[in-house]
């Protein structure tokens, strides 16, 4: 019978403890958990099982640990065996260790700490569920081989074999999440993330062209590394284009920006995306900047990009004039009105300018702003209100009905005074549509489904019905009965409310 052993790796005990725990609760104690505090004792402790018979389909490894970072534990594991699913643990994670986990150890997923028991759970019983289907695949595979009469089935088989294992990447479904939620601080320069907003639109795009995985993950990596060039773009330059600008202006932008890029080229892991993202400012025509590429000179990665970046910035960019406000207690605004107005004005732009792009990436863009099924593509229908408060930034959505204006047409939040007027307003709203249906009407009109507006009492006191009485069909006998003995006047009007259904 085989042996399986989950091994998990970090420098917290306590942290190792609490993995062992769950897991062992989630498999019912069905696999090995072992445990190792930094990545020496984990390579060991790795060959230490493979040489007694284990198999190691999962491991969990923390990022940042003395001796060996997480990255190069995984990409070391990779190296002694491919089928090993690696998923890193981190509270913290750096472009270039994703970039190095992704390339070189085909890195799962990435789990944040602290992490939730529930996706733990689902991850790793998904995880399993993967390795045990490539390990029926692989045998398979294997004793294809042994069979020389197959050997014609054998090199279509080979080829299934790599196919089915491509596909069963699950960069996509897991890792970019958590990528996403990476970037929880304010972006400077935005009413929305950036890095957020072209990874989910990028990834549409991604969809509705069939795009390959490995472009895929240049584009998730190149979002990545814009967003640290951009940090070092001094505030005025944010979300520019340099294409638009003043020819001086337009060389100090770009010689900040390739001077980053340089930076990110000698770093091998991240080489090509940095030459895929020095692309960013070419046009399809020829027209952009620097090198005045054209066509299929410039990869379709930098051209999505380039595309939803000035979506995003001529959206979503603060403007220079309201910037200074976000330090100040009133904050900085943008209403759904002036969004909805951006967006059309930036669609319009984006048509005229239409060339710029790789007309079928373009075109599936506009299919997708004008379906209005994308929710990063559809103008945000929220009052965005940014303020600085203590050393972060807080980004604050009220949505229609949650604000309004003073006699300055300057906008007021929360309202508390404008919904309790609504509040009033309804109430008064029902109260009249009640009254509509209140009728003055003899006892010898009363139906069944008819509420009581007054008491009735006989002649000698005794009360019969009461108000707000539902009437039913004992009510009503009653009602016939005292009326024929003379206690009740059936000539006495009442007030009756009548629903409508009756």
């Amino acid at each position: 019978m085989t042996k399986y052993a989950i091994i998990c790796v970090d420098d917290e005990r306590n942290v190792l403890e609490s993995l062992r725990n769950e897991i062992s609760e989630a498999f019912e104690d069905n696999y090995y958990v072992e445990l190792a505090e930094n990545g020496p004792d984990a390579l060991e402790l790795f060959d230490e099982l493979i040489s007694s018979g284990y198999k190691v389909p999962i491991i969990i490894s923390d990022y940042i640990m003395p001796e060996m970072k997480g990255d190069e534990l995984l990409r070391t594991i990779h190296q002694k065996n491919s089928r090993v699913i690696k998923i890193m643990l981190t509270g913290q994670a750096e472009a270039e260790g994703i970039a190095n986990a992704v390339n070189y150890a085909n890195l799962y997923r990435i789990i944040m700490k602290p992490w939730n028991y529930d996706d733990l759970v689902f991850t790793l019983k998904r995880a399993m569920k993967d390795y045990l289907k490539d390990d029926l695949i692989e045998k398979q595979y294997k004793e294809l081989q042994k069979n020389r009469e197959l050997s014609k089935a054998l090199k279509k088989y080979n080829y299934q074999f790599n196919t089915i294992l491509e596909q069963n990447s699950k960069l996509f479904e897991f890792i970019v999440p958590t990528l996403l939620s990476l970037s929880t601080t304010f972006e400077k320069g935005y009413f929305t993330k950036q890095t957020k907003f072209l990874t989910e639109s990028s990834l549409k795009i991604a969809d509705e062209i069939d795009m390959e995985t490995s472009d895929r993950i240049s584009l998730v990596i190149c979002i990545i590394l814009l967003n640290m060039v951009s940090q070092n773009f001094p505030e005025d330059m944010i979300g520019l284009d340099p294409n638009n600008m003043d020819i001086k202006i337009a060389g100090k932008f770009l010689k900040i920006f390739y001077n980053e890029i340089d930076i990110l080229t000698t770093k091998e892991s991240l080489n090509s995306y940095a030459l895929l993202l020095g692309d960013l400012w070419e046009h399809h025509d020829g027209t952009g900047l620097p090198f005045r590429k054209s066509g299929k000179e410039i990869s379709i990665v930098p051209q999505i990009i380039y595309l939803l970046y000035l979506y995003h910035s001529g959206v979503y960019k603060i403007p220079e004039e309201k910037i200074d406000k976000i330090f100040s207690s009133e904050g900085v605004y943008q209403t759904p009105t002036e969004t909805a107005q951006r967006h059309s004005a930036t669609i319009k732009y984006l048509i005229k300018s239409s060339s710029f792009f790789d007309t079928d990436i373009f075109s599936t863009f506009l299919r997708l702003v004008r379906s209005k099924k994308i929710q990063s593509l559809t103008p945000d229908k929220n009052l965005i209100k940014i303020v600085f408060q203590g050393e972060d930034f807080k980004v604050n959505r009220y949505s229609v009905g949650e604000f309004s204006y003073d006699e300055n047409m300057k906008i007021v939040v929360p309202v508390e005074k404008l919904l309790e007027e609504e509040r009033k307003a309804k109430e008064k709203t029902q109260a009249e549509a009640k009254k509509s249906l209140q009728s003055q009407l003899s006892l010898s009109d009363v139906r069944v489904g008819m509420i009581m507006g007054d008491n009735v009492m006989t002649k000698f006191g005794r009360v019969v019905l009461t108000r707000d009485t539902l009437i039913e069909k004992d009510h009503i006998d009653e009602l016939n009965n005292l009326i024929r003995n003379g206690l009740l006047s059936d000539v006495v009007k009442y007030k009756i409310f009548i629903p409508r259904e009756v």
